[in-house]
């Protein structure tokens, strides 16, 4: 069985497990005020933060994956040209086996160690994912598709992992879906003490 996840905001895409799942990363300012005639003109450039595009933003971006039964799991993620929304450069990230798999993504591909981006501000993680199945009597549970994001300050590197299942109904129909994760979801639990000065 196997999995790709890909996610994307604007061109971003990630993939998962028998499954492909594109995601777009984008952290958003708070909605404009719809009664402020002004404020109802959206200036994308300030509104989104682009993190990666598989072109300009992001271009020194490393991946990392890994499984916990090594021998007996796969999980690799890659960057594949035309498999993000709308034929856009994605990430696909293929897994099989039991147990934990997962993938991370670092747009500053690791270096400085002390790299990171100021996210204080933003309300929203958005991004486009996709299951694609080569068995869809075997489908990954939703519940168990989650998503998180890091930061460079030590001790508090993790944010907490929320369910995807929490923000779409379900990936089993093979499209893409858009994924808008309310960045305070992410900072409870074990990512109270998370620094969005260092994502």
């Amino acid at each position: 069985m196997s999995h790709s996840l890909t996610r994307t905001c604007l061109p971003l895409s990630l993939l998962i497990a028998s499954a492909l799942l594109t995601p777009s990363s984008c952290i958003r300012l708070p909605p404009a005020d719809p009664s402020d005639a002004a404020a109802s003109k959206v200036d994308v450039a300030k509104e989104v933060m682009l993190v990666w595009d598989g072109d300009k933003a992001g271009g020194s971006a490393k991946e990392w994956a890994n499984c916990n039964l090594k021998d007996a799991c796969k999980s690799a993620v890659k960057v594949a040209v035309g498999e993000g929304v709308n034929k856009s450069v994605g990430l696909e990230w293929h897994a099989e086996g039991k147990d934990w798999k997962g993938f991370g993504w670092n747009w500053f591909g690791f270096w400085p160690e002390n790299a990171g981006v100021d996210v204080t501000q933003r309300k929203n993680l958005s991004f486009w994912v996709r299951l694609r199945l080569d068995d869809p009597q075997k489908s990954p549970e939703l519940k168990d598709l989650k998503v998180g994001i890091a930061c460079s300050t030590k001790g508090k590197e993790e944010s907490e992992t929320v369910p995807l299942s929490a923000y779409v109904d379900s990936l089993s129909d093979q499209e893409w879906h858009e994924v808008i994760v309310p960045v305070h979801d992410l900072l409870k639990g074990k990512g109270k003490d998370f620094d969005l000065s260092k994502t």
